[in-house]
């Protein structure tokens, strides 16, 4: 788990930054908002794709029924039921912590659907060329969810500017912007602990903004007279937000009108588009791709011989998954070859030990990380394994 939310909060931050250059120089804002949809999902998906590559097989010709010779075992007797006693209800209280997190905002999450839905039953409303336009008795800028449109009474009676408000908004209705918000909240209460999805909302809601305001000029309104407009309305004092509505932003004000002066320049995206692929090719082939360093074991009892520098698996029923071996009997038999580090349980092992792994599964990984190995003061060519006890 500890994993997937580092290479998860890594691959968005990646994807973010890539995403961020496109929307400020692509005025294709169409492609723009698949570009960000889907690296959201693949930044989502991308951690959870794991393909191994075979290493060099660690494991030699066994005979399952041969008797360990020379394997001066002896010593210590583990119950390893006893290792992980410490850790596992730190870990239940943080997947509790977890838990509860998602469930309150995902309550906020229904709660804000419900409260708008709430008013568009509650509120007066009158047709606009075929569209219905709900008037509501509160301060608030013009602005849409799903196929509903809010305006205050007061703009609807009185703005001079009455028709290009709701043009404005009739485009985020027909962009169906709502189903992004929608989308890109639910992934928040999921995953509230990357910061980087809070950045990808923003991003989310200036291209449904530059895609509105490119609508609007292209439809030939004046620039000019389209900008001005925005700062007069966004500037609007003392006015209510709803966190899943599209609408006029002050935060986004200034960016807006930056992105308004380039419509009309003809800049090829091509360059960017192509950047943006190998961006996400890249992050996938780094990410998705493994060495298949992990496998796993089950037995009776596992002996580490110091003499020998070998681990040795006991017991009737013995099976081993591990760099593409797949092997099941019985016996007593070493499997690894020389072991010159072994680690079991987060326990460096440098004496003769027998530990008692009945009913448990030994996961069991292959270090082969250069710079961890110096650090246990190994060359890179040592072998040097990890175990871990899980229940079975």
């Amino acid at each position: 788990m500890i994993e997937y939310i580092i290479e998860f909060v890594i691959v968005s931050l990646l994807s973010y930054l890539g995403c961020r250059l496109l929307i400020n120089y692509c005025l294709n804002h169409k492609i723009n908002r698949f570009w960000l949809l889907f690296c959201l999902c693949f930044s989502v998906l991308i951690p959870l794709i794991h393909i191994k590559i075979a290493t060099d097989s660690t494991i030699g010709a066994i005979n399952l029924d041969q008797v360990v010779n020379g394997a001066n075992v002896e010593g210590l007797v583990s119950d390893v039921s006893k290792t992980d006693s410490g850790i596992r209800p730190l870990y239940l209280l943080i997947l509790a912590l977890y838990l509860v997190v998602v469930l309150v905002l995902l309550f906020r999450f229904y709660f804000n659907i419900k409260i708008l839905l709430n008013k568009k039953n509650n509120a007066e409303s009158v047709n606009y060329k075929g569209t219905a336009i709900y008037l509501l008795d509160e301060t608030i800028k013009p602005f849409t969810f799903l196929n509903f449109i809010f305006m205050s009474k007061v703009d609807w009676t009185n703005h001079k500017n009455k028709d290009e408000l709701i043009n404005h908004e009739l485009y985020h209705k027909n962009f169906k912007h709502s189903h992004d918000i929608l989308f890109i909240e639910l992934l928040k209460a999921v995953f509230w602990f990357n910061p980087v999805l809070y950045a990808y909302k923003l991003l989310i809601l200036s291209n449904h903004e530059y895609e509105v305001d490119k609508a609007i000029i292209s439809g030939g309104f004046d620039p000019k007279s389209y900008t001005h407009i925005l700062i007069d309305y966004t500037f609007k004092p003392k006015t209510k937000n709803y966190n899943l509505s599209s609408g006029f932003s002050l935060s986004l004000i200034k960016n807006r009108i930056h992105m308004i002066s380039k419509f009309k320049q003809n800049t090829s995206s091509f360059k960017h588009y192509l950047a943006m692929s190998s961006l996400i090719v890249l992050l996938f082939l780094s990410s998705a791709f493994t060495l298949d360093t992990s496998g796993y074991f089950l037995a009776e009892k596992i002996a580490y011989s110091q003499k020998e520098h070998k681990l040795y698996l006991q017991g009737d029923r013995i099976e081993v998954n591990f760099q593409g071996n797949d092997i099941s009997g019985r016996g007593s038999f070493s499997f690894l070859g020389k072991v010159d580090y072994l680690e079991i349980d987060n326990q460096t092992i440098e004496r003769d030990i027998t530990i008692n792994v009945a009913g448990k599964k030994c996961l069991i990984n292959q270090i082969v990380d250069q710079e961890v190995l110096s650090g246990l003061g190994l060359d890179d060519q040592a072998k040097a394994f990890q175990v871990k006890t899980v229940a079975e």
